[in-house]
């Protein structure tokens, strides 16, 4: 479990750096009641940040779980043993915690829990296991300390260890280009 601490920092009228935030995410879903938490989102922004004097907290207030062109998410996220491989029977009670919460899931889900995103992720494995996995069925295990840089393209996350495993994320939402029609 990591702390449950975030510190963020701002610029004060004197243009003086200073301490905004310091204390726990406002914002997380859990897997169950009593469980740890599932994702806890550390800071957002559902613009092109602007450097100010006000820093706002937009991780309590977002609606979608991936941000939108020039918006951006910077997340903990920890996989279940099982997720992605055994979770039928979570991923309902999981999506209807989510939605308690006011998030909508605004993704392309092909089939299962193969999605696409309008996003590049930048992920790092904090600790354990997970397995990344593309549509066309090829994948790869990361371990603690791999990095990964998705591009938007069509993949599933599995976590086919007996250990939960937890990714820091940073999410930046792009353009998709729609297809030409020839």
């Amino acid at each position: 479990m990591f702390s449950n601490r975030r510190v963020v920092t701002g610029t004060s009228a004197e243009g003086k750096a200073v301490f905004v935030y310091d204390g726990e995410p406002q914002r997380e879903v859990r897997w169950s009641d009593d469980g740890p938490p599932a994702i806890q989102w550390i800071w957002s922004t559902e613009e092109t940040p602007v450097l100010a004097e006000d820093v706002e907290d937009q991780s309590s207030t977002f609606t979608d779980f991936f941000p939108g062109p020039r918006g951006t998410r910077f997340m903990i996220e920890t996989f279940p043993p099982g997720f992605g491989v055994d979770d039928a029977d979570r991923s309902p009670d999981y999506l209807s915690r989510l939605e308690a919460a006011g998030i909508g899931m605004n993704m392309d889900v092909s089939e299962g829990t193969v999605h696409a995103t309008s996003t590049i992720d930048y992920g790092v494995v904090l600790t354990g296991r997970i397995w990344l996995e593309l549509d066309n069925g090829v994948e790869t295990e990361l371990r603690q300390g791999n990095c990964v840089v998705q591009t938007g393209t069509a993949h599933s996350w599995r976590n086919r260890s007996s250990e939960p495993c937890t990714v820091a994320f940073v999410l930046v939402g792009a353009h998709r280009p729609q297809p030409s029609h020839r």
